[in-house]
């Protein structure tokens, strides 16, 4: 015990004397190295910072309040040598260092020394902003640090124009996931999904998380292939301070914890690591050959029975769920930040690891519908389900960024990223099936694991006085999901009887009844990149600047699939399915000549291979018409090759080489130094995605839908404008209100399709759409509005408010489709997110209420006999506490999604009554359920 107290004093006291602040000064006279007369105006930087001074009328300078440690010191001045000291920062002392100029043997016009800009906090990201050529939003990590939001899939729904999907997946003005494209560090994301091109944005953790710039406009260096906007995100890199700190949070999901419902099955040894052991892999022994099952059954001779038996009776048997109470949510990590020197270079590591283990449960109404009685007035019912979802996420992360910074900020970076996910859920459903007359009971067991990295080793070089820039990106980008062993079960009794429930086997595998699919995917970019700027010194009026740059990027991706089943054997009697389903899968029932055995389904066109190649240069001019009016225009070419191949053959199924010129004009004018009127024009594409175009059928068990691809899909081309005014009142302040129009040739969307009796989705073009909408964004501190300098209580509160309009019209001219003219899939006729934040200093204290809104889109397109699927409006509220106890400790409390408001999807039945001339719209439910509200607790402790 007195061991225990002593330790605990200890820790104590090294906690409080970390509380005071640990900084030095540095001081000193530089000279001339010849004459020895004092230097006026030199500048004096701490290499890789942006702290830093000029030396007065005497040659003296001072740096005050340096944190500890040792730095460099980057000392500059017209005609003379670059000089780079070293100097060690003591606590509560001043560090002297007086330096020697020497005189250039090349005589420059001026000297320019650049500090390192911090790019992290909301004041710099509105200089990036309002300095930018083109339309760009974005948000900073100092605003992302006084939310809830835990990943970049949350954060990103701060800013004007954007919504996500499915909690991963990003809109950008009403444009879903297809019509945006994201890089990470200047490199290119690959697609987390099989079936669609879509960067899952939950992929990065919050607190990596530098800054994101959302572009709304082409440019010569953006890539061409995106129309809603190019995303890109940036992790932290440099090292503001020598840290460590450790965080560990709780969470209480008013659904899920606690829940006795809430339903799981058997685990592998590593799945609390968020990846399977092998407990789902298909069994040793299992051919590797889809084909083989089929010639052993096709050649049946006593032995051919006994192997058919035999690999049969290798799978596990767990076809059954069991109720297990979750408990709360956890999630912990650890964040080392260093500085160091290493001779005249300045090193900066900033390492990361998180865990996150989370528990979501929901119950749903899901209906379909096979049309609408006018006489009756009611739909006529297809199928009616309670869904019963349960879930269990598991993330596993590390980040690992390394920043070099030579002489004059010469940088290398070196950026990582790797993240693990195993999500596991239980799927139930109960309820009537019209088709068969029939109430079901069906149930799934589903595991997926995924692997992601993301690596960047880049450099940016000032050459020529700075007037020339040159950087570039190698990158390396792969992405793994694995989905092993999901298994389906159906049972039923007809409707209205008082019978047992019997299962369902049919004579054919089908991935729906007693199936077992696998499924990977695995997707690798390799890309590289170069940009070269350089000013023209013309005259003192006209100094246009000439950008050229290349960039290369190899993209593959390996999708297979097997699909396995058990099917009736022989002539079994029809009580053995009326059994348990440990009885029914019992060895001696697994037989070939009577009861269950084991088959396979799977056809060549069920697993593809694909690659695609992109060449792209460009040429941009930056050109400073006058002193107000600038003007960025250029063009860009890209090269793009995309094949797809059934994995069994070698000639691709799909090929679309195609070379295409995109030339775009971003303008800016300004008023005065803090209003501007921006315009831009350019030309981009949307390429179709693997998945899409290749000749596979994939059946989604929660849309209770099959998911075909088009190899008749053509690119879409968009003309993109954009007109924005922007007003920057004060420091950290801003208001802009803008307009956009695109105009879309060949759109790609996923069209409700009849293949046989099951519902069905295809992605097709369609002929012609446009989008057109409004943009409002406000962030403004209201101690502004009180009349005086102080602002009184007002000043410590900050709104930050965006919205938009948003209209979009797509002419299909096909007559299968429901409407011949209907707005966009995905697309919400208004965004509205709102955040008011109470931050005050002496109290270290924030608190942040926020507001989100969308209006209602399409999920799903219909046809002539199905109508369109629409996700309907909800309310979002987040209320986050954030307290800081002197300099090491912080505590977080928050509640998410405090309304928890139902999410709808609906349908409209559109008719007119034979006594009426008016039509009448139903709106009937077709998908609802609630997502539960979270209660957040977290603790982080630094040590500085």
């Amino acid at each position: 015990m007195l061991k225990s107290s002593q330790l605990f004093l200890f820790l104590l006291i090294l906690s409080t004397s970390s509380l005071f602040s640990q900084t030095g000064s540095i001081k000193g006279v530089v000279t001339d190295a010849k004459s020895g007369e004092t230097l006026i105006g030199c500048n004096v930087l701490i290499q890789g910072t942006d702290k830093g001074t000029i030396t007065d009328f005497d040659g003296n300078y001072e740096i005050p309040e340096v944190p500890t440690g040792d730095y460099n010191l980057v000392i500059s001045y017209v005609s003379y040598e670059n000089q780079i000291v070293r100097v060690s920062v003591k606590n509560g002392e001043t560090a002297e260092v007086n330096v020697q100029m020497s005189e250039s043997a090349i005589e420059l016009e001026s000297v320019t020394v650049k500090a390192t800009r911090k790019t992290d906090t909301e004041v710099a990201l509105l200089n990036i902003l309002k300095t930018s050529n083109m339309v760009v939003s974005g948000i900073s990590n100092q605003q992302i640090a006084k939310s809830q939001d835990k990943d970049a899939s949350e954060v990103v729904r701060r800013i004007p124009g954007v919504t996500i999907r499915e909690g991963r997946f990003i809109i950008v003005r009403g444009l879903i996931e297809r019509y945006n494209s994201v890089w990470l560090n200047n490199s290119s994301t690959p697609s987390s999904e099989a079936d669609i091109r879509a960067f899952s944005f939950d992929v990065i953790p919050s607190n990596a998380i530098d800054r994101i710039l959302i572009y709304k406009t082409p440019a010569p260096e953006l890539p061409a292939d995106f129309a809603g906007a190019a995303i890109q995100i940036f992790t932290k890199s440099n090292a503001d301070e020598n840290s460590l700190s450790f965080s560990y949070g709780v969470g209480y999901n008013s659904q899920a914890t606690g829940n006795e419902d809430f339903r799981t099955y058997k685990k592998g040894k590593t799945d609390w690591l968020g990846y399977d052991d092998g407990t789902r892999s298909l069994p040793a022994g299992y051919p590797e050959s889809p084909t083989a099952i089929s010639e052993l059954v096709n050649n049946p001779t006593p032995e051919t029975k006994d192997k058919v038996n035999t690999i049969g009776r290798s799978f596990n048997k767990d076809w059954e769920s069991e109720q297990k109470t979750p408990g709360i949510n956890q999630s912990a990590s650890i964040t080392l930040s260093r500085r160091f020197l290493a001779g005249k270079v300045s090193i900066g590591n900033l390492t990361s690891l998180n865990y996150s283990n989370s528990y979501t449960y929901f119950e749903g109404d899901k209906r379909a519908y096979d049309g609408y009685d006018v006489n009756a007035d009611q739909p006529y019912i297809n199928h009616q389900f309670m869904n019963q979802r349960s879930t269990n996420s598991v993330r596993v992360g590390g980040l690992m960024n390394w920043l070099f910074i030579f002489g004059n900020n010469q940088r290398i970076e070196f950026r990582n990223i790797l993240n693990q996910f195993g999500d596991s859920y239980v799927n139930t459903r109960t309820g009537y099936d019209n088709a068969s007359s029939s109430d079901l009971r069906q149930s799934e067991l589903f595991y997926q694991s995924r692997t992601t990295y993301s690596g960047q080793l880049s450099g940016t070089h000032k050459m020529n006085n700075d007037l020339a820039h040159l950087s570039w990106t190698l990158g390396y980008a792969y992405a793994n999901r694995k989905q092993p062993d999901t298994r389906r079960v159906t049972s039923y009794v007809p409707a209205g009887e008082d019978l047992p429930y019997t299962y369902l086997f049919t004579r054919d595998p089908d991935p729906r009844l007693f199936g077992r699919l696998y499924l990977g995917n695995h997707e690798n970019i390799y890309t590289a990149n170069i940009s070269f700027s350089q000013k023209l010194l013309l005259s003192e009026q006209f100094i246009p600047e000439l950008k050229v740059g290349t960039y290369i990027e190899n993209k593959t991706r390996q999708f297979d699939a097997r699909n396995i089943g058990f099917i009736k054997s022989g002539f079994p009697s029809s009580a053995l399915f009326q059994q348990p389903l440990d009885t029914i899968f019992a060895d001696k029932n697994i037989n070939y000549d009577k009861g269950i055995r084991i088959a396979e389904k799977t056809s060549a066109s069920d697993s593809y291979r694909a690659e695609n190649q992109l060449y792209a240069g460009y040429l941009a001019f930056n050109l400073p018409v006058t002193s107000k009016w600038n003007v960025y225009t250029g063009a860009r070419v890209e090269n793009n090759t995309q094949e797809s191949f059934i994995s069994t053959i070698d000639t691709a199924v799909y090929s679309n080489p195609k070379t295409d010129i995109f030339f775009t004009l971003n303008t800016t004018y300004n008023f005065t130094e803090k209003t501007l009127l921006r315009f831009a024009y350019g030309r981009s594409v949307n390429r179709p995605e693997f998945r899409e175009v290749s000749p596979f059928v994939y059946y989604d068990f929660e849309q209770v839908a099959s998911i075909y691809g088009n190899t008749a899909l053509k690119n879409c081309y968009v003309n993109n404008y954009d007109l924005r005014f922007e007003w920057y009142p004060s420091n950290g302040e801003s208001i802009t209100i803008g307009g956009f129009y695109k105009q879309f040739d060949n759109t790609i969307e996923a069209h409700l399709r009849v293949f046989g009796s099951d519902l069905s989705y295809q992605y097709e073009n369609t002929q012609e759409a446009y989008s057109a909408g409004v943009e409002l964004d406000i962030r403004k501190n209201l101690g502004t509005l009180a009349g005086n300098n102080e602002g009184g209580f007002l000043r410590d509160f900050t709104l930050v408010l965006n919205a938009a309009l948003i209209k979009s019209e797509v002419n299909t001219n096909d007559p299968n489709e429901r409407d011949s003219v209907r707005v966009m899939q995905g697309q919400s006729p208004y965004i509205f997110n709102a955040g008011l934040f109470w931050q005050n200093e002496k109290a270290n204290l924030t608190l942040s209420v926020l507001y989100n809104v969308i209006g209602k889109r399409i999920i799903f397109v219909g046809d002539q006999s199905n109508p369109h699927t629409w996700e309907m409006p909800r309310n979002s509220l987040d209320f986050t506490l954030i307290k800081s106890i002197g300099k090491n400790f912080q505590i977080k409390a928050g509640i998410k999604d405090l309304l928890n408001n139902n999410i709808r999807w609906v349908q409209n039945f559109d008719f007119k009554k034979a006594d009426q001339t008016e039509t009448v719209t139903r709106e009937v439910p077709y998908f609802t359920y609630k997502p539960g509200t979270i209660f957040n607790l977290g603790l982080t402790y630094t040590i500085r």
